[in-house]
């Protein structure tokens, strides 16, 4: 990989691309180093943190923003009522099946950059098809 394109994710991916039951280990505001709440356009953004096997994917929600829907599907679908205030103890050792894919940036033939993100978010009993769990790009300009 160039050193020039590499990018530090405070997230950790450790979870293999796959269908995986996940549970949510964990729930909280993303906030600088000095505790001060980090927002977009104003709304605060929350880390949620899904254990597989031992292993942790985390994800970044913007309450009320940009990818807040995924996050109210993912309430909805362990019960809970998205409308409501959800305590970290109502949510945290819930499960729910989830799609985990992974983007790979080329330079040509070389590999520049890999992202991983929870593409997709079922109930326990729903069937989820296969699919392609990953997908290469060629870098833009």
């Amino acid at each position: 990989m160039s050193l020039e394109a590499k990018k530090i994710s405070i997230l950790k991916s450790e979870i293999p691309v796959g269908i995986h039951i996940l549970t949510v280990s964990d729930l909280k505001l993303h906030k600088k180093s000095n505790g001060e709440i980090i927002t977009f356009e104003g709304n605060p953004a929350v880390i949620v943190s899904f254990k597989n096997n031992g292993l942790i994917h985390q994800e970044l929600y913007w309450i009320g923003s940009t990818n807040y829907t995924k996050l109210q599907k993912i309430i909805v679908q362990v019960g809970l009522d998205p409308n409501t205030q959800i305590n970290k103890k109502d949510i945290v050792g819930k499960q729910i099946q989830g799609i985990i894919t992974e983007i790979k940036t080329m330079r040509g033939a070389e590999e520049i950059k890999s992202e991983k993100k929870l593409s997709d978010t079922f109930t326990l009993v729903e069937k989820v098809k296969q699919q392609q769990f990953i997908e290469y790009k060629q870098e833009g300009f």
